[in-house]
């Protein structure tokens, strides 16, 4: 999958991302349903890679085809 964000975007899904991992963290130790808190804690799972992808993808240096517009990032996974 691509998907092209300007880095404003970016760092707006970074907010996002943040703000639900925090809520995530406190709704997991809120719980006493069990199937429910491993539900929750499998989409923090998720959504914590996310956030960790975006954060890589932000260090990167633009690529030299970059226009100001959107900001083009490559990194090579395991399998890529």
């Amino acid at each position: 999958m691509i998907l092209v964000l300007t880095n404003e975007q970016a760092e707006e899904l970074q907010g996002v991302l943040h703000s639900t991992l925090r809520e995530l963290t406190h709704e997991i130790a809120a719980t006493d349903n069990a199937g429910y808190r491993s539900t929750l804690q499998d989409r923090r799972r998720v959504l914590a890679e996310m956030d960790e992808t975006v954060n890589r993808l932000l260090a990167l240096p633009p690529t030299a085809t970059d226009t100001g517009e959107a900001l083009e990032r490559e990194m090579s996974w395991p399998g890529d």
